[in-house]
C-alpha cells in the first residue's frame, strides 16, 4: 500500500467510524465539522509527501 493509499484509507476511516457512532441527530453544521476537521487534518498531511 502506498503512502497516499494508506492515508485515505485512515481519512475515509474516520468519517466512517465517526458517522457510524454518532447520534441522529448529531450531523448537524456543528456535528459534520467535528467528523470533517480530523479528515482535513489527516489530508493535509498529503502536502508534505
Amino acid at each position: 500500500m502506498t503512502p497516499l493509499e494508506r492515508t485515505l484509507a485512515k481519512a475515509l476511516t474516520e468519517v466512517v467510524i465517526r458517522l457510524d457512532l454518532s447520534d441522529n441527530n448529531a450531523i448537524t453544521p456543528e456535528g459534520t465539522m467535528q467528523v470533517i476537521e480530523p479528515v482535513i487534518a489527516i489530508l493535509d498531511d498529503l502536502s508534505a509527501m
